[in-house]
């Protein structure tokens, strides 16, 4: 209460549709092109060693990511997250792709904490942000309207997308959720959506 009136800290329903959110894992659990997964690289902001290094592992002129394709609602606001720290780059990439409007850019520089990217000027964008969450670990974040039912998120390292050979940062935490604000992070390994219940109060 910090001495004030006390307040209970509640959180609504919602379901996180990326279906491996902390097994980032390549070529099955995610798809890719030319960008490797490498589990187990780094402690993650849950305290275990279950934080995935993506390397780009081609030198390739095209661009490189890991993603999945999550099922939507055409016109309702989706929230694309996911937790990044930097490795020999900083720059950490989300694609939405709908197929409809196009790609929309999402780069979070994990060194200074800026945001660019086409996709904060295109009608679909509706809000994007990072916080920092402690050991490194930033939790960048982007809504978006979805346009199409069957869109892609990708993951990348580069403004972009565009990268390097050798070129990797790493990630943890991935989530979708069809909500107009992120809400706190619901962990989805069973290879389906995964929903946390509404908070309900009795008797406040």
């Amino acid at each position: 209460s910090a001495g004030g009136c006390p307040v209970l800290l509640t959180e609504i329903e919602s379901t996180n549709l990326i279906t491996y959110s902390e097994e980032i894992e390549t070529p099955i659990k995610w798809e890719t092109v030319d960008l490797a997964t490498v589990t187990n690289s780094i402690i993650s902001p849950d305290g275990t060693l279950n934080g995935t290094k993506i390397i780009r592992n081609a030198a390739s002129s095209s661009s490189g990511w890991i993603r999945q394709r999550p099922t939507v609602v055409v016109g309702e606001n989706y929230v694309v997250s996911i937790f990044g720290k930097i490795g020999n780059k900083s720059i950490l990439n989300i694609t939405y792709y709908d197929g409809t409007s196009g790609d929309r850019f999402f780069n979070y520089n994990l060194s200074t904490q800026e945001i660019s990217g086409n996709g904060l000027s295109n009608a679909t964008y509706v809000d994007s942000g990072i916080e920092y969450y402690g050991n490194g670990w930033y939790r960048c974040f982007a809504v978006v309207n979805a346009q199409n039912t069957s869109p892609q998120v990708q993951i990348s390292v580069g403004v972009n997308r565009t990268n390097s050979q050798g070129d990797f940062i790493y990630l943890w935490g991935a989530q979708v959720e069809a909500q107009p604000a992120v809400t706190s992070y619901i962990k989805s390994n069973t290879g389906s959506p995964t929903t946390r219940e509404a908070d309900l109060v009795n008797g406040a």
